[in-house]
């Protein structure tokens, strides 16, 4: 009768100790989520290097533009109507439609290009290429002030490969 009852008190202290392990781990993972205000996209890391690669969830349905500002002030429009399409050689990642559908999208910092909101550039330019405070933005009209609602998603990158693990 002892051996059953030491067995029993056994199997409910590991389960219990799975389950706190368990809570734990979860509540870390949640709270490595970034969150735009409104929830419509999201990532799991607050930093990315730039041998990372950044995906980006999106609820659906979601805005139909996208854009990225930089740490400098440089505005590159990634999702966007053909009108704003000032030069001909610069190409949306997405068209609306395209975009309006998917859930996720990955950004590689070295080969990530976005249309920059500069004349003086010819086409699509790479749009990570310096340390700091990236915003990712969403709307469904990016190119105006009148008040149209916009979500945002910080992006903290570290231009520079991924120190080793030790």
């Amino acid at each position: 009768m002892r051996l059953i009852n030491k067995y029993s008190l056994s199997l409910i202290l590991v389960s219990l100790l799975l389950v706190s392990c368990s809570k734990r781990r979860m509540a870390a993972s949640k709270d490595r989520i970034q969150y735009s205000a409104q929830k419509s996209m999201w990532t799991v890391d607050k930093d990315y290097y730039m041998d990372d690669s950044i995906l980006i969830h999106f609820a659906v349905p979601h805005p139909k533009e996208l854009a990225v500002r930089t740490p400098s002030g440089g505005f590159y429009y990634l999702v966007y109507p053909r009108d704003l399409a000032t030069i001909p050689q610069a190409k949306p990642l997405y068209s609306i439609a395209e975009f309006l559908k998917i859930d996720k999208h990955i950004f590689y910092p070295t080969k990530s290009k976005g249309n920059p909101h500069d004349v003086q550039f010819k086409g699509n330019q790479l749009i990570f290429k310096k340390t700091g405070t990236y915003e990712l933005l969403m709307s469904d009209n990016l190119s105006t002030d009148d008040g149209t609602p916009f979500e945002k998603l910080i992006i903290h990158y570290i231009h520079e490969n991924k120190p080793p693990r030790v």
